[in-house]
């Protein structure tokens, strides 16, 4: 894995409340994240699609969901941490990375991931 990744939270729509909208952040360690936006077909019932369906459930398909912005964020340090080291790779190029564009897109439900690194042992 070159230095050239980073750390992604993907902010979308979550479930209705009263008060509107919560939103849901999905991490996940990738590069390129542009793909996402390359022939964007999703969603399909708008005038205006905005993310490649298939990208976004590559990179972030199984990603744990949180809706919790701060919780998000501790748990990307932690992950971003753990690359660093795991990789011995120094600062990756992009860090951390947090695109909240995509709001208003509310993201098919996807099962708990399998290959994220278990951080209960990090402190």
């Amino acid at each position: 894995m070159s230095g050239k990744f980073g750390v992604y939270v993907l902010a979308s729509r979550g479930p209705k409340t009263r008060h509107g909208y919560k939103k849901e952040y999905r991490i996940a360690v990738v590069e390129p994240i542009e793909n996402i936006e390359l022939l964007p077909d999703y969603p399909a019932d708008s005038t205006e699609s905005v993310l490649n369906l298939n990208q976004v459930l590559a990179f972030f398909g199984d990603s744990r969901i949180f809706t919790d912005r701060k919780v998000a964020e501790g748990y990307a340090e932690r992950i971003h941490e753990e690359v660093i080291k795991n990789f011995g790779l120094g600062p990756t190029h992009y860090g951390i990375v947090f695109l909240d564009k995509f709001v208003h897109v509310r993201l098919p439900k996807q099962k708990r991931p399998s290959y994220l690194p278990n951080l209960s042992a990090v402190s």
